[in-house]
């Protein structure tokens, strides 16, 4: 029989696009990242024999963890979040530190649930009109955190639409005992409220084994937060535990975070190391918007322990004159609000 003839090869099938991605190099905040871009083509044949081919290209950037970064403290999964690790084991000497004093919010997770001409600014309103926003601690008894006693804080920012600087008190106290493995990091912050309504949450966020007593029936609201990160003297990072249906991820649910600062204008190093602790509790930085601080609410806040314990709640239509007093005592009635470039 004759040589057996070579079979022809086949001519390779020609893949189609997606095109591999391109890397390129960027730059967040000077944080180690990447944005990886990737086009994908597609044709279409019309009725009249014509074609017409477009291009997406799709870009998503991925900031990467430093080895260079290290924390103080460590962190570890805790029930009340899927997917987040929060700090644990602070001293009741740091703790109070850390809770203590003023906070400027230098960046958060932008949410807004109710377009009301009565909505106010703070950790539950952080989108437009907020800006100068501000969390202050009190500083009565600095010895060291109580874990039975709640302390007073207050949430204050400018609403750029009313013109108004407006003030939510709140109380902050552990939820946890001592001996929890996160009792040192876990708190509720009962708030009298940033929306005439109520803010609808995903699902009911489960309180087990938390002991959760507001002070009085104005401070309706509640919320469950942890430390995710922390820098003595320089930046104290919140995380929510509960989950509301916020505009600005609908697709997707996110938890709300805050990366309050010491300064007002925080330094490069500093923004970096919030990157750094955000990725440390696998947060995404990409969902922070940054707050506007070019402007100072420059009088500083005294904490009256009977302003705090007054019945009068800022939603209480009998509060009105009450609120106005307090307002002018700290501001001075001057129709321009009193802030600073």
């Amino acid at each position: 029989s004759g040589p057996s003839v070579p079979s022809v090869p086949t001519s390779p099938s020609v893949p189609s696009e997606p095109s591999v991605p391109t890397v390129l190099p960027g730059d967040i905040n000077n944080v180690v990242q990447q944005t990886s871009v990737s086009k994908s083509t597609k044709k279409s044949v019309s009725n009249d024999g014509s074609t017409l081919t477009t291009t997406m290209e799709t870009s998503t950037v991925v900031i990467e963890i430093s080895s260079d970064f290290t924390s103080t403290y460590e962190i570890g999964q805790c029930d009340l979040y899927n997917g987040i690790q929060i700090l644990k084991s602070l001293d009741t000497k740091a703790i109070r530190r850390a809770l203590s004093g003023k906070y400027y919010l230098a960046e958060a997770t932008p949410c807004s649930y109710f377009d009301s001409p009565d909505s106010r600014v703070g950790i539950l309103n952080t989108a437009f009109p907020a800006c100068s926003m501000q969390l202050i601690f009190d500083d009565i008894s600095m010895d060291a955190w109580d874990y039975n006693t709640p302390h007073m804080v207050m949430d204050r920012g400018y609403n750029m639409k009313t013109g108004e600087i407006q003030e939510t008190r709140s109380y902050i106290s552990s939820v946890y005992s001592e001996d929890h493995p996160y009792g040192s990091t876990v708190f509720a912050l009962y708030s009298e409220g940033y929306y005439p309504d109520t803010i609808e949450e995903l699902t009911q966020l489960k309180l087990d084994g938390m002991i959760c007593k507001p002070p009085s029936d104005i401070y309706k609201n509640q919320i469950i937060a942890s430390i995710i990160g922390y820098n003595e003297d320089d930046y104290l990072l919140l995380c929510i535990a509960n989950q509301y249906k916020n505009p600005f991820f609908s697709s997707e649910p996110v938890y709300q975070v805050y990366a309050y600062t010491r300064d007002r204008i925080p330094s490069q190093k500093t923004m970096n190391n919030i990157n750094q602790e955000l990725l440390r509790a696998g947060y995404n930085p990409n969902y922070l918007i940054k707050i506007d601080q070019t402007t100072e609410i420059e009088v500083e806040y005294v904490f009256e322990t009977s302003y705090y314990e007054s019945t009068f709640s800022c939603w209480s239509s009998s509060s009105s004159s009450y609120k106005s007093t307090k307002i002018t005592s700290s501001y001075s009635s001057s129709s321009n609000p009193p802030l600073v470039t």
